[in-house]
């Protein structure tokens, strides 16, 4: 901003261009086998930039997001064809209904509360202690088959606590991660569809549309609206936004 050139380029899959200047101050972090990456500044992290392999489209979704929480764009590469730029916000809300639809569903099926879903969901990224892990793996054993009753959750949450026990009693957790994994492949899927048809429909030129995308990642990146990007979308490709 300050010398009016660019010091960082991102785009495609993980592509970067960086300048003798930005190398100063920027580093890029790639990790290849699980398509996740950080840009740092300074030794902060800034973008935090992850993607998905969506193989019945064979397409990439990916995701950007600042201060690590922060949705800052989603987009999609598909080989051949230009990037899909994805109005982030209505993509959330369609994935939080997938999720909380199979939240439900589970709830249903396995007699939990939603607040009891939420936890097993919690605790699959959480670390287990080889002990705990060989704990689980003899009680599962020991109980594979049985209809968990109240005397043997008593005996399983004396040997390794309540909150491990919701973990053990359920493939639950398993078959609820895989549920919610295949809602947001299929809406990965649906958004992929609906963005080609809206691009084909629209007519719109490739570089119409590069400079458009680019005119509104540029003003979320300088803290804009989603009003604001709009208006930039709409100063280059019109109506077509």
């Amino acid at each position: 901003m300050l010398t009016g050139e660019t010091d960082v380029t991102l785009s495609g899959n993980f592509k970067i261009k960086m300048s003798n200047n930005g190398k100063k101050f920027f580093k890029f972090d790639y990790d290849e086998n699980n398509l996740k990456s950080n840009l740092f500044y300074k030794g902060k992290p800034i973008i935090n930039w992850t993607a998905r392999y969506v193989p019945h489209h064979q397409a990439t979704f990916h995701q950007m997001q600042v201060d690590g929480t922060q949705p800052f764009h989603y987009f999609i590469v598909i080989p051949g064809k230009n990037n899909i730029s994805i109005n982030f916000k209505l993509f959330e809300r369609k994935i939080e209904k997938a999720v909380n639809k199979v939240k439900e569903e589970m709830s249903a099926k396995y007699n939990l509360s939603l607040a009891d879903i939420d936890r097993i969901i919690e605790k699959k990224n959480s670390a287990i202690s080889k002990q705990q892990e060989k704990l689980i793996k003899e009680l599962t054993e020991k109980y594979a088959g049985k209809e968990i009753n109240e005397q043997i959750r008593q005996e399983i949450e004396k040997t390794i606590g309540e909150e491990m026990a919701n973990v053990l009693i359920s493939q639950i957790e398993q078959l609820t991660g895989q549920a919610i994994d295949s809602a947001i492949e299929n809406e990965l899927a649906n958004a992929i569809d609906d963005a080609i048809s809206n691009a084909i429909q629209e007519g719109v030129s490739e570089a119409t549309a590069i400079a458009a995308i680019e005119a509104m990642i540029l003003v979320y990146a300088l803290g804009g609206s989603d009003e604001d990007a709009m208006d930039a979308c709409r100063s280059i490709a019109g109506d077509a936004c």
